[in-house]
């Protein structure tokens, strides 16, 4: 056998009825039929046991051969060989005798009423405990006070001149609109968006910098002390302020491109078997596809109660390559796919491919195109593959992974599934990244 056998493939014990394995059959193949979507191997595999354990005649030797019991009768000599050759049965010893009964050894007194209790030590894995309190990155608001007080007193220096040469001469006002353009260029985006025309205004201010800044190189020996401390504080501000705002600018950004609600408190994102944006450029899933994924999410759902700050979203699309599943935590997103196998031992190879007791055994195509897709699109992230193979019965055991040769693509067993993805994202448990999560979801929902 070659890590498994009839009776597991169909979940059966051993002293199973005809009536039961034959229910068995029915229920798995309508599950692994290729016509309902299933995997063809697998249909197969549910073909072959059911041939053989629905024979009496040919369950008998498989259990036999299971057993390892080679019962032969000893070999009855002919009676007419040698004429008067008569079998004599081997001799069989007696079986030993029991050995007389012992006392019974001494019981302990019962405990006394005030002694005190001690519970024996707990068996098995410790449940795993959440981590600590979700830390966004980037932080943004130790910067926002900085960046105002920056910017007023910027604004003061820039748009005081400007004041000025209008209060005294109004018809000199021209003179100050390359400041006015300055100030607006320096701005956060957020502020610049509502100055009338503040795009253009903004891209003339930038223009004005690289002139002041050609002014202060070229003629520097032309100009007075008092123009060469306004160029001076102008530029210097300008840059300063551009990138104290920045980070605010970016902030705003994402917290309103990403509604507050359902990217820090929401968890989920879409649902298993179903497009994450019903556009109608993603076929539908087969029946057998859609029960396969909604047992993967449940299982995927066990990392977020550990992970407070992991996100998991459900069939995610980029460059038109739908997968299964999204696990991010952090900068480290997780590719999951998974497919339905009998019980053995699955494993892949360098170029990929799944194997299963050494020999290729279906995949996921879609996987490997879309761990470089989403590792191409996000260059800051860490971006890992993992291909959950699952029993055809929730609860059947008997499938066991080793260790990958592709380094993109983990193989994982679907009982140890969320111990191992939590393990891998346990790092940045905690850590929600601004940048990947808008990316993410940018990036799944519009493509």
């Amino acid at each position: 056998m070659s890590g498994s056998n009839h009776y597991e493939v169909l979940n059966v014990d051993r002293t199973a009825t005809t009536a039961e394995i034959k229910s068995a059959y029915r229920k798995l193949v309508r599950q692994v039929h290729p016509d309902q979507g299933g995997n063809a191997a697998l249909f197969r595999l549910v073909q072959e046991a059911w041939t053989t354990l629905g024979d009496p005649a040919k369950r008998t030797a498989y259990d036999r051969e299971l057993a390892g019991q080679t019962r032969t009768t000893p070999p009855r000599p002919d009676p007419g060989y040698g004429g008067n050759t008569t079998y004599t049965p081997p001799r069989q010893d007696p079986p030993p005798r029991d050995p007389p009964p012992r006392d019974p050894p001494p019981r302990d007194p019962p405990p006394r009423a005030d002694a005190p209790r001690t519970d024996p030590p707990p068996t098995g894995p410790a449940p795993s405990e959440p981590q600590g309190p979700v830390r966004v990155v980037p932080r943004f608001g130790r910067w926002r006070v900085v960046s105002l007080v920056l910017l007023v007193a910027w604004l003061i220096v820039v748009i005081g001149p400007v004041l000025a040469v209008a209060v005294t001469s109004p018809k000199n006002l021209l003179y100050g609109i390359p400041l006015l353009c300055l100030g607006v260029a320096g701005l956060p985006r957020p502020w610049r968006a509502r100055v009338p025309f503040g795009r253009l205004l903004s891209r003339v201010g930038v223009l004005v910098a690289i002139a002041f800044v050609a002014a202060l190189v070229l003629g520097n020996s032309e100009l007075n002390t008092a123009a060469r401390v306004v160029l001076y504080v102008a530029i210097g501000g300008f840059v300063l302020v551009r990138l104290t705002t920045w980070r605010w600018s970016v902030a705003r950004e994402l917290d309103q491109a990403i509604d507050k609600q359902a990217a820090y408190d929401s968890n989920v994102w879409g649902r298993p078997g179903e497009p994450l944006i019903n556009d109608g450029r993603t076929p539908p899933l087969a029946p057998s596809d859609v029960l396969r994924t909604r047992r993967t999410g449940r299982i995927l759902e066990g990392v977020l109660s550990v992970l407070p700050a992991a996100k998991l979203v459900h069939n995610p699309r980029i460059g038109g390559v739908t997968i299964d599943h999204l696990l991010i935590a952090g900068s480290r997103v997780a590719v999951v796919a998974s497919i339905v196998g009998p019980p053995g031992t699955y494993s892949i190879d360098g170029y990929g491919s799944l194997l299963r007791d050494g020999q290729p055994f279906g995949g996921s195509p879609a996987l490997s195109t879309a761990i470089t897709a989403w590792q191409n699109f996000l260059e800051a992230a860490t971006v890992q593959g993992f291909l959950v193979v699952l029993p055809p019965v929730d609860g059947q055991g008997g499938i066991v992974t080793a260790g990958s040769a592709d380094v993109a693509v983990t193989c994982l067993a679907g009982q140890s599934a969320a111990a191992d993805l939590t393990a891998w994202l346990q790092p940045q448990g905690n850590l929600l990244d601004r940048h990947v999560l808008y990316d993410v979801l940018y990036e799944a929902a519009n493509r």
